[in-house]
């Protein structure tokens, strides 16, 4: 089951979720298996044949949102109501971390009945960050258990250290997501990073369509790779960066799992899960926040504050005064979350294998 909008916003940091989970299961299974992905928010009637026809459903990264069995997974109970076996594997969330509400209170009840049903019915259940555990305790959701995101997964890198450079020659910053309202932010991240590294390169990797970006970096003579339009290699472009510094998670998880150096803006509930769950710093909180258009207008503009990225470049610089000290031991745990997601694939495999 694939997050990936191929015809929508072309996010390529789903297309890495999907392709990372088909990877773990060519190289578990012993003979050669026929994979079919279908897209998420597909109607039935469009999926069913495939479904019904499948040994097994993947669901890549479980996407727990309000009105989740609407638009989101309008199928989804479906397969409990039709017995169809399935897994849920690095489900995440997108909770309201900026507001004043309860922090757990933001799913409808259908959805809440929805995510129950699907939590019992599926063999397996494993979320990607420790915010969406505990969400799931909350709802008591007994059978969800942490490992991180599968995005991470990296067997030819288990073991190896994070890079440590000596040297910052490219800079990599992934684009916001909700543009308008991070242009300000963005742009005193570029322009920070500048004055930061004068003879570095600093090239802007768009994760998806994104013309607001595209067109800042045309007028400032900022190198733009819109690595969305080729999925298949796009997120080779992190190998060329000596570090990451941007806004998207996926960004974020690439630039680590090639063991390299990462900080990330967090713009929403999805960049908290990331920042409370890695074992030490390398994210900034960076909401969009109300702000008036003017003293005597009702309405209100949210705009994502420039604090943020200064906030995240202090960080950056003493990372370079201290040889990036940071980031020791930080291999080990990403290969253990690589890991993890690879046993739990390899259990349900194995299951089938009996069941065959």
């Amino acid at each position: 089951m694939s997050t990936y909008p191929e015809h929508g916003s072309k996010n390529i940091g789903d297309f890495l979720i999907t392709q990372s989970l088909i990877a773990m299961i060519r190289r578990l299974s012993k003979v050669e298996p026929s994979i079919l992905t279908v897209w998420r928010g597909d109607s039935w009637e469009a999926v069913k044949d495939t479904i019904m026809a499948a040994d097994h459903v993947f669901f890549a990264c479980l996407a727990i949102r309000p009105q989740m069995g609407d638009s989101i997974y309008p199928f989804a109970s479906k397969l409990v109501e039709h017995d169809v076996r399935f897994s849920v594997h690095a489900a995440g969330t997108d909770l309201r971390v900026s507001g004043t509400e309860n922090l757990y209170g933001g799913l409808d009840e259908d959805t809440v009945h929805l995510l129950r049903e699907v939590a019992t019915s599926a063999t397996e259940f494993t979320t990607r960050g420790v915010l969406t555990q505990e969400f799931c305790r909350q709802l008591g959701l007994s059978k969800s258990r942490f490992e991180g995101d599968l995005a991470f997964y990296e067997p030819g890198r288990h073991g190896l250290p994070v890079t440590r450079p000596s040297q910052i020659n490219t800079i990599l910053v992934s684009d916001p997501h909700r543009a308008p309202q991070y242009m300000e932010s963005f742009d005193a991240l570029i322009s920070g990073l500048m004055r930061m590294f004068p003879k570095a390169s600093i090239k802007v990797v768009l994760h998806g369509l994104n013309p607001e970006i595209a067109d800042y970096c045309a007028s400032k003579w900022i190198e733009c790779e819109p690595i969305f339009e080729d999925p298949e290699e796009g997120l080779a472009a992190y190998e060329r960066g000596d570090i990451h510094v941007g806004y998207r998670v996926h960004g974020h998880v690439t630039a680590l799992k090639k063991r390299k150096p990462s900080y990330l803006l967090e713009q929403d509930g999805r960049g908290t899960d990331y920042g409370l769950t890695m074992s030490r710093r390398l994210t900034v909180p960076n909401y969009p926040l109300p702000t008036p258009v003017d003293k005597d207008a009702e309405r209100v503009a949210s705009q994502a504050s420039v604090v943020a990225p200064q906030e995240l470049l202090a960080l950056v610089r003493r990372d370079i005064e201290s040889g990036f000290e940071r980031f020791e031991g930080l291999g080990e745990e990403l290969t253990q979350y690589s890991q993890a997601a690879e046993a739990r694939v390899e259990k349900v495999i194995a299951r089938l294998s009996e069941d065959a």
